[in-house]
């Protein structure tokens, strides 16, 4: 049930409710106990009221300052051990500055409240700027249902944040010993740290490639001896800038960046060498088993397969997209020329599987990504919401090449018009933290 408060100015630390609402039978009347708002509390004493609508609460307004939410949303009231809870109280972590903040920008984050009205409660976005560790507070602004716009204020820590942007480790650290390890989405990991720890794990490892760090070009002629072809990756990076495809083939090293229309070749290894360090300059990078992935037309497919945790507080696979690379790259990531489409179109029409074989390898590439997370969960990464990098061999084998918890694109749902999937993946992360915390979804 969703409640409404009024604000009792007559009275000091008191909580009235509705004689016919559940906790009557949990709470004694006059009782005392703790009444929390994400991270604030204040000790209040429960009173019960005869002609109180069940979905009204009277709160003192001291109690109400102390705990400084918002009173015009609609709440979810619930009882635990420790006492009173109101909620849910989100934080929703979007900027790294105040000053981004605009209108215009935070008009575009209404799809994470599309479902607002199972929930209700206080969600808010925020800046890394706008948290205040004196005050144990943070500036934001606050979803206001009635006006369907995001509204400036001051609110308290929340029960949890979910993270969409960077945050230095420092203040990380600062956060969560308010919040505990309820920020989701919190650790960033690079392709390196994956692949060690998915590499123990029998569910995952025969479907990575062998991956190792770069230290010096002897490593990639090692990588050579077990392999033909190797893909040089940026440990750190995205949308595969930085990506290099090598091949050697009698003594001869062939390289193609993602952006180089046809490879660069090199006779000798120290010229390959000093050929590397020119582009790599400063960055660090792994060298990664290619994988004889599947071609359409001399351009190379993989998938996006968006996992995340939803009201089941498990993982779930929320959509599966394909994305076809340009003719003659060395990827599937290229902004211009790329080509998407749904994971059963494309099995249908260029590998014309039945639907009976489309649902068995659907349901594969599903379980294999579910292992992938949780590999994560293992670590202790609190992950809710990744992007994983999926690949089909010459023999359809799947491989997993990348998982993507830093911000990745929730705006490929739309490449192939699923406007379901993209506002699925919107209100999942809403719907896991709030039944993570005890509230209601439905």
């Amino acid at each position: 049930m969703l409640y409404t408060i009024i604000s009792d100015k007559l009275t000091s630390g008191k909580i009235t409710v509705s004689s016919q609402i559940d906790i009557n039978n949990k709470i004694t009347a006059e009782k005392s106990l703790q009444l929390s708002a994400g991270y604030n509390s204040h000790a209040v004493r429960v009173y019960y009221e005869n002609e109180l609508k069940p979905d009204v609460i009277k709160i003192s307004a001291d109690v109400l300052k102390a705990l400084s939410i918002p009173i015009n949303l609609p709440y979810q009231l619930i009882f635990s051990e420790e006492g009173l809870k109101i909620g849910p109280v989100i934080g929703l972590l979007m900027y790294k500055k105040r000053s981004a903040m605009t209108e215009k920008s935070l008009h575009k984050h209404l799809n994470y409240m599309l479902l607002y009205k199972n929930t209700g409660g206080l969600i808010y976005i925020f800046s890394v700027g706008g948290i205040n560790f004196d005050t144990h507070s943070i500036e934001g602004y606050y979803y206001n249902p009635l006006k369907d716009k995001w509204e400036k204020g001051v609110f308290p820590f929340p029960e949890a944040v979910y993270r969409r942007v960077f945050i230095h480790r420092k203040t990380m650290e600062r956060l969560k010993k308010h919040i505990g390890n309820r920020i989701f989405n919190s650790n960033h990991f690079n392709k390196l740290e994956y692949w060690n720890m998915a590499s123990s794990s029998k569910y995952v490892d025969g479907h990575i490639p062998m991956t190792r760090k770069f230290t010096s070009f002897s490593d990639i002629d090692l990588m050579f001896e077990n392999f033909n072809a190797l893909y040089l990756k940026p440990i750190a990076g995205l949308k595969a800038i930085g990506l290099i495809r090598i091949i050697k083939d009698n003594g001869q090293y062939s390289f193609q960046g993602k952006m180089d229309e046809s490879p660069i070749r090199i006779s000798s290894k120290d010229d390959a060498a000093k050929y590397f360090r020119k582009i790599k300059k400063n960055s660090i990078y792994i060298i990664q088993q290619a994988v004889d992935l599947l071609k359409i037309e001399d351009r190379y497919v993989d998938f996006r397969v968006i996992m995340q945790k939803d009201h089941t507080l498990d993982w779930q696979c929320t959509g599966i997209i394909t994305s076809i690379g340009k003719q003659g790259g060395i990827c599937s990531n290229y902004s211009e020329d790329a080509q998407y489409m749904h994971l059963e179109e494309f099995l249908e029409r260029y590998l014309q599987l039945s639907k009976k074989e489309v649902f068995q390898k659907k349901n594969e590439i599903i379980n294999i990504g579910i292992n992938a997370c949780k590999v994560l969960d293992k670590s202790g990464l609190y992950c809710i919401d990744l992007g994983i990098d999926i690949g089909l061999d010459q023999n359809l084998k799947t491989w997993i090449f990348e998982l993507n918890n830093r911000n990745h694109l929730h705006l490929m749902a739309l490449f192939i018009n699923d406007y379901d999937m993209f506002y699925r993946v919107k209100t999942n992360p809403i719907k896991y933290i709030a039944r993570l915390n005890g509230f209601s979804t439905e």
